[in-house]
């Protein structure tokens, strides 16, 4: 199976090629006003590279925000035009999914078992978006296990607090497990994470903030995009950009 995965949502263009599992190659290019005109290239030079043909590829994962605005739109309209020229299945997931996928794969190295993952990404006007994950490393699973949370950036400690504590509520045991944080949501905002470290800490709640990558790749996507795949998931109908409010014409 062959698969090729973009994000393109921080700004930064990310293509990456993966083949029977196996994660072959992957190519950034940091130039971030330069997506129109780099996308097709990247991905002709990772296909050349790996010599395949978009007629071979199986499989196409990308990230659908919420992010940068054009990145991500260029991105998505790429992937959409190469699934409908190759007839093959493309697999849309949202930048939180993404991002703990990201997160996941770095706790793997230090950590065994299972934990929980809560990516929170600034998506600007001071708001917060997060959501928790169970998840392991060896082997890898990630399971979304509460809705996708907006919130404003003043409130977040004690938003992200009321949802952890529901989510104990419905599972005691989840309390025995460590709770991994990161995101650019945590790095914009280290006043805020230090007051919910402090709460943290304080409820003998065990945590980790993972500041290794702020922002999440196109492997990212391709292991989310494999595994999702593995367990015989339907791929998304209509793949578009995620917002996390309603598009507000301008001038009304």
């Amino acid at each position: 199976m062959r698969c090729l995965s973009v994000d393109s949502t921080s700004g930064k263009m990310s293509v990456s090629f993966s083949k029977d599992e196996d994660p072959r190659d992957i190519i950034t290019d940091d130039k971030e006003t330069k997506h129109i005109t780099t996308i097709i290239s990247i991905i002709d030079t990772i296909l050349n590279r790996n010599k395949t043909d978009i007629s071979q590829l199986d499989l196409f994962g990308v990230n659908l925000g919420p992010g940068d605005f054009t990145g991500t739109r260029i991105g998505i309209t790429v992937i959409k035009m190469f699934s409908w020229l190759s007839g093959s299945r493309v697999f849309g997931f949202n930048a939180l999914d993404v991002t703990a996928s990201m997160l996941t794969c770095i706790q793997n190295r230090d950590k065994k078992g299972v934990f929980l993952i809560a990516p929170v990404l600034d998506v600007r006007n001071k708001e917060l978006y997060y959501s928790f994950y169970r998840a392991s490393g060896q082997p890898f699973s990630l399971e979304r296990i509460t809705g996708y949370k907006l919130c404003d950036h003043a409130v977040f400690p004690e938003s992200i607090m009321a949802t952890y504590e529901g989510l104990c509520l419905k599972d005691e045991n989840l309390r025995a497990f460590e709770v991994i944080l990161g995101g650019n949501g945590i790095s914009n905002y280290p006043d805020i994470y230090k007051l919910l470290k402090h709460i943290l800490d304080k409820n003998d709640i065990s945590n980790t903030f993972s500041g290794e990558k702020k922002y999440s790749d196109s492997g990212d996507v391709d292991r989310l995009l494999r595994y999702f795949s593995g367990k015989g998931s339907k791929p998304i109908k209509d793949v578009y950009p995620v917002y996390v409010r309603d598009f507000q014409v301008f001038g009304k």
